[in-house]
């Protein structure tokens, strides 16, 4: 586990793949915004999710211990996510 988290970034193009795939995601926030006065904050946090993604492979590879940072931070932000949309089910109310 700790050689995958710490390992050296991957190429730009897995970054920009990441932060290409958050786009829509932004787009569908902005577009609610605009059209039905209110964003879904699900489509927010998925965007932000994936820019999480993006930044570790966004750094140099000498900066490897450095990436661990967000890719800890990613995987643990879909822990939360899980446990929030869980929390909503109508069972546990």
């Amino acid at each position: 586990m700790k050689t995958r988290l710490f390992r050296e970034p991957d190429e730009v193009w897995t970054g920009t793949s990441y932060v290409a795939i958050s786009l829509p995601f932004f787009g569908l926030y902005v577009y609610g915004s605009i059209v039905r006065g209110f964003g879904s904050d699900i489509n927010l946090l998925f965007g932000l999710l994936w820019v999480l993604y993006a930044v570790p492979e966004l750094l140099p590879e000498r900066h490897q211990r450095l990436a661990g940072s967000p890719r800890i931070a990613g995987f643990a932000s879909v822990l939360l996510l899980v446990l929030y949309f869980l929390l909503q089910l109508s069972v546990f109310h």
